[in-house]
């Protein structure tokens, strides 16, 4: 390593930090950690900023969340299920009540204890219909939350719900705090919220950075070794790298075409983990032209996805075919097609009653056309709609693209005819299939309005079976049913990269979920030597 550089690119990042947020103490060597070689400050560049980083009222987790908040469990090597605000637990052989003995002595990031009551209020808010949680459908079987004393609690079950323990993940709120307030309004809590995670955020600069410091309540046996994290909103990739170059950012997230410049900054390694990230083109069955599976399963042959992987991944990823190819309950037996398939298309479409005229095709005077859209501020994204646009229309239809800002799409969703969204079945395959395909999410997670009555029966006992082969059976059903009667097309899925110190270490290393989700988790344990 260029040892002067790699001191000057230091300081950078620290007098930035300190310049834009004065609550940064001490970007100087001897950190908690206790070594003179260890920094005491972490500055890295994500190109997503969350809106609220309440775990309750967001769909997907974020850096800065998973470094406040602990569920009752955790994750541990290979997405295993470990202890965290739980010790240990027990589940009738019926599978309708789960018994949690809470680990003692934990204080949430203001001192006050944390408790059995903790537990009850966060399960009743997300069950709320009020709330609204995007997690609401993991807690359905709730019946009942029982708190016999303040480190015990019982759920009590309607039915089965195999995912149960992955989704007690979910980050614990604070009762003191929030009990009788709108959680869903409370911006006060929600730009600055207190866990009981590793880290406690110092301050918030919408639309720029957080910054976050080792909470001095922290429950585990060895204090975080980096003192501070600052977490700096860039979302333009060139930009990151800018930064990356400029000592201003330690770390960052990278887009696939920045890895080749970013491997040239000294002092910094690239760091490339699998993902259960996934894009995919989902179908808005209110549309006429896409009401017919045959013209679904048309444009899904027409889709070269070979391509999209080398030409915008340039290699960072694999062709995805469904919602679970990485998860344990994969059913890889079933054929695939990386590249276009044209004669197919051909079949499908004639079969439909579909014509080629001009190259297009056309049906009762009127061509096979409609609009491909997706978020701003997501280079990749739009790069892909851009190459299958093409594809397309080599195919025969007539597409236009668009990019539309993520509030705009979160209260226009049902109207996007194809739009290219992502997910991830990071954990339990229930989470990234349930809410978006059963006829009973019609209205919410469920936004192109599918409905398959063998698919619901399918996502029913993958859920409430607890019997592992008749859930990989049913799981297995519903990925082939996919195939012929499809409501997305799934295109890629994203091995996630970044530009990382040389010198740090300590990172969990396992299959990551939506944008990166999971990375931070274990931050506290991560360990950032100056040379």
């Amino acid at each position: 390593m260029n040892t002067r550089r790699s001191r000057r690119g230091r300081a950078t990042a620290c007098a930035a930090a300190a310049a834009a947020l004065a609550t940064v103490a001490g970007c100087t060597s001897g950190g908690s950690g206790g070594s003179p070689e260890a920094s005491d400050t972490f500055v890295y560049g994500d190109p997503l900023e969350s809106s609220s980083f309440n775990p309750l009222l967001q769909s997907q987790t974020d850096s800065v969340t998973e470094m406040v908040f602990r569920g009752l469990v955790g994750h541990g090597d290979d997405n295993r299920i470990v202890p965290a605000l739980a010790t240990s637990w027990t589940i009738s052989p019926d599978g309708t009540q789960y018994t949690f003995h809470l680990r003692e002595g934990v204080r949430w990031q203001d001192g006050e204890p944390f408790t059995a009551a903790d537990v009850a209020y966060t399960l009743g808010e997300v069950r709320d219909p009020k709330v609204n949680s995007p997690s609401a459908s993991q807690f359905d079987a709730v019946d009942t939350v029982e708190t016999p004393d303040d480190h015990t609690v019982r759920l009590k079950l309607s039915h089965p719900f195999a995912g149960l323990l992955d989704a007690l993940s979910l980050g614990i709120l604070p009762k003191h705090l929030l009990a009788g307030r709108d959680i869903t309004r409370d911006a006060a809590f929600n730009d600055k919220p207190v866990g009981t995670g590793p880290y406690r955020i110092t301050s918030r600069r919408k639309g720029d950075s957080v910054t976050l410091r080792a909470s001095t309540y922290w429950y585990g046996s060895d204090k975080p070794h980096i003192r501070n994290i600052v977490v700096r909103f860039v979302p333009d990739a060139s930009q990151r790298l800018v930064q990356l170059r400029n000592g201003e950012l330690n770390g960052a997230f990278l887009e696939p075409e920045e890895v080749p410049a970013a491997q040239k900054i000294s002092g910094h390694s690239i760091l490339r983990e699998r993902n259960a990230d996934f894009r995919a083109l989902s179908y808005n069955l209110r549309i006429p032209l896409l009401k017919d599976r045959r013209v679904r399963e048309a444009l899904d042959a027409a889709i070269d996805r070979g391509q999209l992987v080398t030409s915008v991944l340039h290699g960072y990823g694999a062709a995805g075919y469904g919602p679970l190819d990485r998860s344990p309950y994969a059913d890889t037996s079933l054929p695939k097609h990386a590249g276009a398939d044209l004669p197919r298309v051909e079949d499908l479409m004639t079969g439909a009653g579909w014509k080629k005229q001009d190259g297009v095709w056309t049906k009762d005077g009127r061509p096979a056309a409609f609009r491909l859209s997706t978020y701003t501020n997501d280079q990749v994204r739009a790069d892909i709609d851009d190459l299958l646009a093409n594809q397309f229309k080599k195919a025969g239809f007539r597409v236009t693209t668009s990019v539309q800002p993520a509030a705009y799409v979160s209260s226009h969703r049902s109207e996007e005819e194809v739009f290219q969204g992502g997910n991830a079945a990071q954990y339990d395959p229930d989470t990234a299939v349930f809410s978006s395909f059963h006829c009973g999410a019609q209205g919410t997670g469920n936004h192109g309005a599918y409905c398959d009555q063998q698919v619901d029966k399918d996502l029913d006992t993958g859920r409430g079976s607890t019997d592992t082969a008749a859930r990989r059976a049913a799981y297995g059903d519903l990925q082939a049913r996919f195939r012929t009667d499809p409501p997305e097309s799934w295109l890629v899925y994203l091995d996630t990269v970044y530009a990382m110190p040389s010198g740090l270490k300590g990172i969990q290393h396992k299959l990551l979920g939506h944008h990166g989700a999971g990375l931070f988790e274990n931050a506290q344990d991560w360990l950032l030597n100056t040379k």
